[in-house]
């Protein structure tokens, strides 16, 4: 698992700057998503800069 190069035995990790309510990661040549954990359900999402 992970890539070589600069970077041995790391994750690729890439984002949808339309979506940010998950990432990606890649695992044997294979996109996942990752979900947040401890977001409300629904449209309802704070904006980063909301307490």
């Amino acid at each position: 698992m992970g890539v070589g190069g600069a970077a041995p035995g790391q994750v690729v990790v890439h984002r949808d700057p339309r979506d940010c309510l998950q990432v990606f990661i890649e695992l044997a040549g294979e996109w996942h998503p990752l979900p947040w954990n401890g977001l409300t359900g629904g449209e309802d999402v704070l904006a980063f800069s909301d307490a």
